[in-house]
């Protein structure tokens, strides 16, 4: 119905997959049989604004990931610190992103346009 392109499928697909992952390795402490919670993903698409978004919604540790720097991508492979290209990329890939922190929830939005 929102005639999503290629493109646009396969930038929220991978946005999708990063911040999943995120969550399921970082938002709950213990092992990774014990980190296994809930996750609620919304998708909406906007019809008069040409937008479709998807929010993520965890009730892991309170974390803001657009509060960290994104990484020198500048740096050789060797040099840089682990962690952050994930979000990084994501925060390439869309129109928007969003987080706040809401109901005891850590709530993150990605917002892409389609184009004409």
């Amino acid at each position: 119905e929102c005639n999503l392109g290629e493109k646009e499928k396969t930038k929220l697909l991978i946005c999708a997959e990063e911040i999943f992952v995120n969550i399921a390795y970082y938002a709950y402490p213990g092992t990774l049989k014990e980190r296994i919670q809930e996750t609620s993903i919304i998708f909406k698409y906007i019809k008069p604004l040409k937008e479709v978004s998807l929010t993520f919604m965890d009730s892991g540790i309170p974390y803001n990931p657009l509060e960290k720097p994104d990484p020198d991508i500048n740096l050789p492979i060797e040099e840089r610190s682990a962690g952050g290209l994930g979000i990084f990329m994501v925060k390439n890939l869309v129109d928007s992103v969003e987080y706040e922190y809401k109901n005891r929830q850590n709530v993150l939005t990605i917002k892409c346009r389609i184009p004409d």
